[in-house]
């Protein structure tokens, strides 16, 4: 981080107003990550009514342990939404 500065990565956390374990943090992607968006671009093709919290309770009746919310961050991270309803025009 700092250190070619002269500076501990500590002093430099301080400085910058970030705590030490939030600069150390590598994320780790889950294995079955594919496969999960695969399950739900299927899911959204298959009902295309369907939102992500329909689609997030049917991948929960067909035995996958997946939260709604994580369901919800795929699907944005997808760009899946619903279809634009027809507005209805008046006489």
């Amino acid at each position: 981080m700092m250190t070619g500065r002269g500076l501990s990565q500590p002093h430099a956390c301080e400085l910058v107003g970030v705590h030490r374990s939030t600069a150390r943090y590598q994320s780790h992607p889950r294995a079955d990550e594919a496969e999960t968006v695969a399950l739900i671009r299927d899911y959204a093709e298959e009902q295309p009514m369907y939102g992500y919290r329909i689609s997030a309770a049917m991948l929960q009746h067909d035995g996958y342990r997946l939260n709604r919310k994580r369901v919800y961050r795929l699907w944005r991270q997808e760009g899946l939404q619903l279809p634009r309803r027809k507005v209805a025009k008046r006489r």
